[in-house]
């Protein structure tokens, strides 16, 4: 014969599934902006990399919140369009203000 189970005996199996399930919170922004720094300063080509390389890329600004941080990347690369193509998601990171936004013949 069937006997239903009471709530009481359910409570135990129910605490024990929500302890064993991770709980993932989203990063704060700071976090978030610093992890996408690191992204776009990996995809930047250094000037130490490419001592050669006759153009020089430039995006400086602000992301983040609370507190909103100033961040800089310089890279070199071998051609102007190639620096153009670099600047839009390095440019795009930025929440705030665009301080630097170029790429210029290296002198």
């Amino acid at each position: 014969m069937f006997r239903p189970l009471r709530a009481a005996a359910l409570l135990p199996v129910l605490c024990a599934g929500l302890l064993a399930t991770p709980v993932l919170a989203p990063l704060p922004a700071h976090a978030q902006a610093y992890f996408a720094a690191n992204d776009i300063r990996a995809r930047t080509p250094s000037c130490r990399d490419n001592p050669n390389a006759p153009v020089k890329g430039y995006a400086v600004g602000q992301a983040g919140s609370m507190p909103t941080r100033t961040y800089s990347f310089v890279g070199c690369f071998n051609s102007m369009a190639e620096c153009q193509r670099w600047l839009g998601p390095a440019t795009g990171f930025f929440s705030g203000r665009i301080i630097q936004n170029r790429c210029e013949q290296r002198r």
